[in-house]
């Protein structure tokens, strides 16, 4: 199997090497990004986690996980790390939370899990069925945490 290219223009294929990254920002202008900032922008945007709310370790079926990762602190974040760690547990919460993983967001759960945390990934049904989180619906200012 092979992808190819055709730039109707030209009414030729145009090779990968060819290629550049951009958008168009106007009529026949065009911003191009190098392979390097690319990676720039999505390795800054993967570093953070944006919790949202917590709520209730069962308020999320676990049908709605799509995947899990363990996940552990960075270097100098062992505290927080195991604060939320121990405080999760104790509650029997789980932080819902929003972050970018190879250029797109994702809703997600932290929990707590045999003295540590994982994070399983939720599909796009929940946001749709689930009344358990706010990101579905418009903000009233309000917190249901």
């Amino acid at each position: 199997m092979r992808n190819r290219f055709f730039y109707p223009v030209c009414n030729r294929v145009v090779e990968r090497h060819e290629l550049v990254r951009g958008f168009e920002y106007s009529k026949g202008k065009f911003a191009t990004f190098t392979e390097a900032e690319l990676h720039a922008i999505e390795a800054e945007a993967n570093k953070n986690i944006d919790l949202k709310e917590f709520v209730p370790v069962s308020a999320v079926d676990p049908v709605y996980f799509e995947s899990a990762y363990y996940l552990g602190p960075d270097e100098g974040g062992e505290k927080p790390y195991r604060l939320l760690a121990i405080a999760l547990a104790k509650t029997q919460r789980a932080a819902v939370a929003k972050l970018v993983s190879r250029g797109k967001e994702q809703i997600v759960m932290i929990r707590p899990y045999r003295g540590g945390l994982v994070l399983p990934t939720l599909g796009k049904g929940l946001l749709s069925e689930c009344p358990a989180t706010s990101l579905n619906r418009k903000s009233t200012g309000t917190s249901t945490a």
